[in-house]
């Protein structure tokens, strides 16, 4: 296997959601710096997580990285759930990032879907070679930030007013 994708490979789906969404986030949450035990809005999300399918084996870990909301063995898909599809983009990079990190496991041929059950809905997601390379470019680009001394400057987006990190960047 690759050095470059085994050093990759140490990113959480949340690291790399975070990366989608805020790189100031991201670098904040890899360098310990968690805010998310104060936020209602995460909260709800696990709730949401926790509730919507209890037949299902919630928060299956593989290796200490990555930490599926459940998983379909038999038919080889993810399966992750969210409160909304608001960040639906971020949502999809981390589960192409799961069925990505599934292959260089030597685990080929997994599909996702994202469940948003608040809006009874449902998002498949696949890994093209077009996406494969734009979540490699992610990475790299997330390996750069990781290695810099200082988080980037803060930088108002749509999110900014949910965001666990709100105070931490704007007050």
């Amino acid at each position: 296997m690759d050095v470059v994708k085994l050093q990759k490979m140490r990113f959480t789906g949340t690291l790399v959601h975070y990366m989608a969404v805020c790189p100031r986030k991201a670098w904040l949450f890899a360098k310990g710096i968690g805010q998310e035990q104060n936020s209602t809005l995460v909260e709800i999300g696990k709730w949401i997580s926790e509730t919507s399918y209890p037949d299902r084996r919630h928060e299956i870990e593989i290796d200490r990285t990555i930490v599926l909301d459940w998983i379909d063995w038999k038919n080889k898909v993810i399966h992750e759930v969210k409160k909304s599809s608001k960040m639906e983009e971020a949502h999809r990079l981390q589960v192409q990032y799961y069925i990505y990190y599934l292959e260089q496991k030597g685990l080929p041929g997994f599909t996702a879907v994202i469940n948003y059950p608040t809006q009874r809905r449902l998002q498949q997601v696949h890994l093209t070679e077009d996406d494969r390379q734009h979540l490699e470019s992610l990475l790299e680009r997330l390996e750069h930030l990781l290695e810099q001394a200082q988080p980037p400057k803060p930088q108002r987006i749509g999110a900014c007013r949910q965001c666990a990190y709100y105070e931490f960047c704007w007050v």
